[in-house]
């Protein structure tokens, strides 16, 4: 369009005088950012609005809310040292009482269960040290960003 009209004489301007060429140069630079600019400003309206769906505030929200879903982390603060310690009172309880046959069973359920979190946890954390060698952060990863 601009190329169109950029051929046309101004009003007062003889006819016979030449025009300046435009520069495709600049046209293509400015069509580049404004359609970097529209898309941009499409992502952020899309990222707020689902964080804003997902009652997410920053990062560290959405990946402790991630951590509870899979199952590391409980819903609840302090609940998880709680339950622990219930059960290792009723293990207690019905070792004291010979129940032994009860022990043995539910020792061997909490390793297994902990051996399959280890497993997960152990998943999570190659997952991030991939991630960080992808986005070129180099270094091994540390383990506290699971915990």
């Amino acid at each position: 369009m601009r190329k169109i009209s950029a051929t046309k004489p101004l009003f007062y301007v003889p006819s016979n005088k030449r025009q300046p060429l435009s520069n495709g140069a600049v046209e293509a630079a400015e069509a580049f950012a404004l359609a970097t600019v529209n898309v941009s400003s499409l992502g952020l309206m899309l990222t707020g609005g689902a964080m804003f769906a997902l009652d997410l505030v920053n990062t560290a929200d959405l990946r402790r809310k991630y951590l509870q879903k899979q199952g590391f982390l409980d819903s609840k603060e302090g609940s998880a040292d709680e339950e622990i310690e219930e059960w290792v009172k009723s293990v207690l309880d019905k070792r004291d009482s010979g129940d032994y046959k009860a022990v043995t069973e539910g020792l061997t359920a909490l390793v297994g269960v902990l051996a399959g979190k280890e497993e997960e946890k152990e998943k999570l954390t190659k997952m991030n040290a991939e991630r960080k060698l992808a986005e070129g952060g180099g270094g091994a990863s540390s383990e506290s960003e699971v915990d």
